[in-house]
């Protein structure tokens, strides 16, 4: 029996399950443009100093669970 797509939601805002999500897009680094507040243009590659200076910046999303950091990979 399927279940009911309100059935999973609900699941997922309880914490019962997690959701999955993905994307992906190819793009040349001179087509893109990012500019942070507090540090400017960002030019690619980003250097390790650089990144660190990025993570800096960041602060935890207003919504979520509050995990910080959020990859397992950055530290902060």
């Amino acid at each position: 029996m399927a279940t009911a797509a309100r059935d999973r939601l609900a699941r997922t805002l309880r914490g019962d399950a997690q959701a999955a999500f993905s994307v992906e897009l190819t793009a040349r680094p001179d087509d893109l443009t990012l500019a942070v507040e507090g540090f400017g243009l960002v030019k690619f590659p980003v250097t390790p100093a650089k990144a660190r200076k990025l993570v800096s910046l960041g602060q935890p999303a207003r919504f979520g669970r509050g995990e910080w950091p959020h990859s397992p990979t950055m530290t902060g």
